[in-house]
């Protein structure tokens, strides 16, 4: 399996669209990028938070904000997690 995301819902915050999902990395694999193109022009804030079993590693973002809608999340192997973005 390789990297995934899913969009789970979308919601309008005044001038800003939040969009907010799930994503899973392939146990050989260690992140991926979140495109968000079809849906924000930019993204002004995104958030992560790992599920599952406690670990030493962190999920990480390769990202300066604001960012175009393509965000790179570097997880440990096999990571799974919710996302949060909030952009226009």
């Amino acid at each position: 399996m390789t990297f995934s995301y899913q969009i789970q819902g979308r919601e309008v915050f005044g001038t800003f669209l939040v969009l907010y999902g799930t994503y899973a990395s392939g146990e050989m694999e260690t992140g991926g990028d979140v495109d968000l193109t079809g849906e924000l022009h930019s993204i002004n804030v995104f958030l992560t938070q790992p599920l599952g079993e406690a670990s030493s590693t962190t999920t990480v973002l390769n990202e300066s904000f604001p960012t175009d809608p393509v965000v790179t999340i570097v997880t440990e192997s096999g990571g799974t997690g919710i996302w949060f973005c909030l952009g226009r």
